[in-house]
């Protein structure tokens, strides 16, 4: 049997239970990561190798989701106006917006059309100084 090179894993008497309370509470992975003594990577590492363990931090998750959704709810039916505006802004997007959308159309313009114009600018620029020399003279 060929010896393993490196320290041995911190995670290896791990306690999935804590580690869904960790998920519960909110805590982002780099968080749950500093509260079982081990680097992120090697977080992410054993969720990917672990199901056990990378259910655990779903599982926490979503009871966390749903502990948020339920008191954003609970604020919304008791009448607090920002939390029903989050609730239906999230919950039908298609309904209820919080921009509006203009559409502005303009005339296409040729490129002859430019032209002409920055010369009629020009003539007009250029008789409004010739006016000015005129009369100031």
């Amino acid at each position: 049997m060929k010896k393993k090179n490196g320290r041995p894993s911190k995670l290896k008497n791990l306690d999935l239970v804590m580690v869904e309370k960790y998920a519960t509470v909110g805590l982002a992975e780099k968080d749950i990561a500093f509260l079982l003594g081990v680097h992120p990577s090697t977080l992410s590492k054993q969720k990917a190798k672990n199901d056990s363990f990378a259910h655990a931090i779903e599982k926490g998750r979503t009871l966390a989701k749903r502990n948020v959704v339920q008191a954003l709810y609970n604020k919304a039916c008791a009448g607090n106006v920002a939390a029903i505006a989050m609730w239906v802004f999230n919950r039908y997007p298609d309904e209820w917006r919080n921009t509006q959308k203009f559409e502005v159309s303009q005339p296409t313009l040729t490129f002859s059309d430019v032209i002409r114009k920055i010369r009629s600018e020009r003539a007009a620029g250029a008789k409004i100084q010739a006016g000015q020399s005129a009369g100031g003279s």
